[in-house]
């Protein structure tokens, strides 16, 4: 969130050097954005996620891939190999009449309220957040009923909003 706040203090002095909203402030906005997106097209899934997902021949390929790109090419994984012995040798130790259990807990929204702890801080964090969107919505929506610069205005509201999100993400900590 504090992202978004320095974005819109970034965009409005972008607006203020830049007039001509119809052009420049269009290419001077889209074109990094566009940039990113073609760098987002090259980037790969994160071989920690694959492997979580049990997607072992691609989280491979990505490793070797990085291996090759640090320099070492003669890596092998052996992932998949690796995963299949362990399970041979999970099942050998096992005997016929031993059964695993596997405890595998499902989560749900209710956990946020059976713990104390997390159910102040849920408490706390959608009061804060209600109270942070109604008054920046409110200020937001009569910005240009207020008299003076139109880009200061933005300016201050979007400060205050930056300085309302670490706030808020600050008070969750404690």
């Amino acid at each position: 969130m504090i992202n978004w706040g320095l974005g819109e203090i970034i965009f409005v002095i972008l607006a203020y050097f830049i007039q001509d909203v119809e052009k420049e402030l269009l290419y001077v906005v889209g074109i990094p954005a566009f940039v990113a997106f073609l760098f987002f097209l090259f980037i790969r899934e994160s071989p920690r996620f694959l492997y979580a997902t049990n997607k072992l021949d691609k989280c491979e390929k990505v490793l070797l891939g990085i291996a090759k790109e640090n320099g070492r090419a003669e890596l092998t994984t052996g992932l998949i190999a690796a995963t299949e012995t362990e399970d041979l040798s999970a099942s050998n130790t096992q005997s016929v009449g031993e059964q695993v259990e596997e405890t595998e807990e499902d989560y749900s929204y209710l956990v946020l309220f059976k713990n104390k702890r997390l159910r102040k801080r849920l408490i706390a964090f959608t009061l804060l957040m209600c109270y942070l969107y109604t008054t920046y919505n409110g200020i937001l929506f009569g910005l240009t009923d207020l008299n003076g610069n139109l880009y200061l205005n933005s300016l201050i509201v979007s400060v205050a909003e930056t300085l309302a999100y670490i706030t808020s993400s600050t008070q969750l900590l404690y």
